[in-house]
């Protein structure tokens, strides 16, 4: 177990390695997909234009943030503190990912941001408790340590399961 402070200085000192070829490409694919359906859902009534734009702004956001945070997260899943991990990986993190969504579509001129700030904050808290949980179970992560595809779809309804209920008890 690696101390949290030499983590974001292995970080720090290469971020290359763990931005570029560490890009967590399955949380990556997995935000973009719910968050844009969710931005979809939530303009569409205000026409199909609008609900695109904001779905193709959200989709495109996500793939480069989530897969970037994605790989730090995946870096922080051990380290200790534990508690001081999970701030960075459930606190900062999203905090400057929905700051920095907010300012994007704000930018773009995606309408309802209200709406969709407050959905997107939601799917925020959610999603970075289950990756947390996730990864710390060995899913959702890319690199010689990862899972298969098949294995973590596979692997996800008793994450979910587990995330949703805790651990199962073990008889004796």
């Amino acid at each position: 177990m690696e101390p949290v402070e030499h983590v974001l200085s292995r970080i720090r000192s290469d971020p290359f390695q763990f931005l570029v070829t560490g890009f967590n490409w399955k949380t990556a694919l997995w935000s973009a997909l719910i968050r844009s359906l969710l931005f979809c859902a939530i303009l569409f009534r205000g026409g199909w234009r609008a609900a695109i734009i904001a779905m193709s702004t959200e989709a495109l956001f996500r793939i480069v943030v989530s897969g970037l945070f994605g790989s730090i997260m995946q870096a922080l899943r051990n380290a200790q503190p534990q508690w001081q991990a999970f701030f960075y990986s459930a606190v900062v993190l999203p905090g400057i990912v929905q700051i920095t969504e907010y300012g994007v579509h704000w930018w773009m001129g995606t309408s309802k941001l209200f709406g969709t700030t407050i959905a997107s904050l939601v799917m925020t808290v959610v999603a970075g408790l289950f990756q947390w949980h996730a990864m710390r179970r060995g899913a959702m992560l890319v690199g010689v340590q990862s899972l298969s595809f098949a294995e973590e779809m596979k692997a996800i309804p008793g994450l979910v399961g587990s995330f949703l209920f805790g651990e199962p008890s073990r008889s004796a």
